[in-house]
């Protein structure tokens, strides 16, 4: 029985830099979370989404960006 849950499926270590990320599948949070955008630190994402009216891209992955962003300090090594 494991009872340890977590919500991210990013793995620990340290952040990875790169200088593009792609966030696919229309900005769904089933995919990132504010775990992801902590550790790989890009210095531009482009993400999917193309009805502003079903909510794409989602809001709560565009407000993670901007939380796991402000984790990172000075330390973008992009």
């Amino acid at each position: 029985n494991n009872s340890q849950k977590t919500s991210s499926a990013v793995p620990p270590g340290p952040p990875v830099y790169v200088d593009l990320a792609y966030v696919p599948n229309h900005c769904s949070a089933k995919n990132v979370d504010q775990e992801f955008f902590k550790r790989v630190r890009a210095a531009y994402y482009v993400v999917s989404g193309n009805d502003p009216g079903s909510g794409e891209p989602s809001r709560g992955v565009l407000d993670a960006l901007l939380e796991g962003k402000a984790q990172w300090g000075s330390n973008l090594q992009v």
